[in-house]
């Protein structure tokens, strides 16, 4: 073998082992990507059980509660979130047409006991 063979062999060598290393690197990457969304979904998942409690606790509870429910944090809901009552009328969201409010689309973020002391009627 000629000294400029060998140089080419030991290029050949080192490309072959970077690029064995690139790839092992890229699929940890891809392994630790795929691990933090089985956590993102198992964190998801609790939340989703969190929320039913809750809700469940206000709805069906024994002592008189109140909710504050707010919209999620979804893109798609942006454009409701500072609106007021008479712009939310004009696109068809009333008190009289409770089909356009989804609850999905809502999260419980406040809930406490009622007090006989502090009833209000607001609506």
């Amino acid at each position: 073998m000629t000294d400029n063979q060998t140089e080419k062999q030991k290029v050949q060598e080192i490309t072959d082992k970077d690029v064995e290393l690139t790839m092992m690197d890229a699929q940890k990457g891809i392994d630790a990507l795929q691990d933090s969304e089985t956590e993102i979904n198992k964190s998801q998942k609790q939340q989703e059980a969190s929320d039913a409690r809750k809700a469940a606790q206000l709805l069906h509870g024994s002592m008189d509660k109140y909710g504050i429910y707010q919209l999620k944090n979804n893109p798609e809901l942006d454009k409701f979130r500072f609106e007021g009552t008479e712009s939310l009328k004009r696109m068809g969201i009333t008190k009289y047409n409770l089909d356009t409010i989804v609850p999905e689309n809502y999260e419980q973020v406040y809930m406490c006991i009622l007090r006989s002391s502090a009833v209000t009627i607001l609506f």
